[in-house]
């Protein structure tokens, strides 16, 4: 009983953990912005060590102005860059912890910091 129960939550924080987090970031405005925080420009990502990131990057700038979305250190970065209306999901799963950079690499003022807890 003692191990089928032990079993039960080990089983039961791994399904936990295996959900990914999904955060959108949206370009808009020469700046990085979430919906969840429509004030902040480039906002503070807190990421969790060994927990999956569903981190979607959308263009919503207008006219023909383009992006891409790298994090220094973590080797995540867009296939390619995004024209207005295009996105692409970055699936990863940080395996160290620390405070990481991202940043739009054709636009300085677009940067923000990862933090891997």
């Amino acid at each position: 009983i003692l191990l089928s129960l032990a079993l039960m939550a080990f089983s039961g924080g791994q399904a936990q953990d295996a959900k990914p987090r999904e955060i959108l970031l949206v370009a808009k405005g020469v700046a990085f912005q979430s919906p969840d925080r429509p004030d902040q420009s480039n906002p503070l990502l807190v990421l969790k060590k060994g927990q999956t990131v569903k981190l979607t990057v959308r263009n919503e700038e207008p006219g023909t102005v383009m992006h891409c979305f790298t994090i220094a250190g973590l080797n995540i970065k867009t296939s390619r860059n995004l024209a207005t209306g295009e996105s692409e999901t970055l699936t990863f799963t940080p395996g160290q912890r620390g405070a990481f950079a991202y940043a739009c690499l054709m636009h300085p003022t677009m940067t923000g910091r990862v933090v891997v807890e």
